[in-house]
C-alpha cells in the first residue's frame, strides 16, 4: 500500500509492501560451495527491501536442523545472515566441515578424524554475497557421550563430552573431556591463541 513511485517502500512513511510464503521441503542453496539446506519448512517473508526465511525444520546430509533463520536486512547491501540450530550424526558434521570453504581452516583436524554418536550444532553466517571472502562465522558443536579416532595410528578417545567453538579465525577446544587408554582425559585449547 503506497505510492507505486515509492515501492518497495524502504522508509515506513512511504508505505506498506509485505508478502508472506508458506514453503514445504525446499532447497536453500545460500552460498557457492558451502552445502544446500534441504527438505525446508517455514515462511519466506518479502518486507520493504528485504527477505527473511524462518524453517522451523530442515537438514544437511543427516543434521537435522529444528530452527533455521535466513536474512537479508537489505538487498542492495547482499549480506544474507543465515542462522542454523540442530543435531545430527557427528560424521555428518565433519563431512559439514570438510565440504564448506572451512576445510582449508579445519582440515588438520578433519583430514583423518572419524567420529561416532549424536551431536548438536549451532551456527551463524554473515554472508556477503558479491563478497564471500569476507564471510564471518561462529559456530559450536556440543558432544554427548561421542566416540572420535583422531588418528588412524592411534587408539580412539570415548565418551567425548564437551564444546568444540569455531569461527572464520580458528577453532577452540571447551571442557573436552573423555577416556583415553581407559583414563581420564581432559582437552583444552584454543587455535587463536597458541594454547592447549
Amino acid at each position: 500500500v503506497g505510492d507505486l513511485r515509492r515501492f518497495p517502500f524502504v522508509k515506513p512513511d512511504e508505505g506498506t509492501f509485505r508478502v508472506n510464503v508458506p514453503v514445504k521441503d525446499v532447497q536453500l542453496a545460500y552460498a557457492p560451495e558451502w552445502p544446500v539446506a534441504e527438505k525446508l519448512t517455514g515462511e519466506l517473508i518479502f518486507e520493504r527491501n528485504g527477505m527473511t526465511g524462518k524453517f522451523d525444520s530442515g537438514q544437511i546430509y543427516g543434521v537435522r536442523f529444528n530452527a533455521v533463520n535466513a536474512v537479508i536486512p537489505d538487498f542492495e547491501r547482499s549480506v544474507l545472515r543465515l542462522q542454523l540450530n540442530g543435531a545430527g550424526p557427528a560424521p555428518d558434521l565433519l563431512r559439514f566441515l570438510h565440504d564448506s570453504p572451512l576445510h582449508e581452516q579445519f582440515d588438520d583436524f578433519t583430514a583423518d578424524t572419524s567420529a561416532s554418536g549424536d551431536a548438536r550444532l549451532n551456527l551463524q553466517l554473515n554472508l556477503p554475497i558479491l563478497q564471500l571472502e569476507r564471510t564471518t562465522l561462529e559456530g559450536a558443536v556440543q558432544l554427548a557421550g561421542n566416540t572420535f579416532t583422531m588418528d588412524p595410528t592411534l587408539p580412539p578417545l570415548s565418551q567425548v563430552g564437551g564444546r568444540i567453538e569455531f569461527s572464520e579465525r580458528g577453532f577452540a577446544l571447551r571442557d573436552l573431556r573423555g577416556l583415553f587408554l581407559g583414563g581420564p582425559i581432559a582437552l583444552e585449547g584454543d587455535t587463536q591463541s597458541g594454547t592447549g
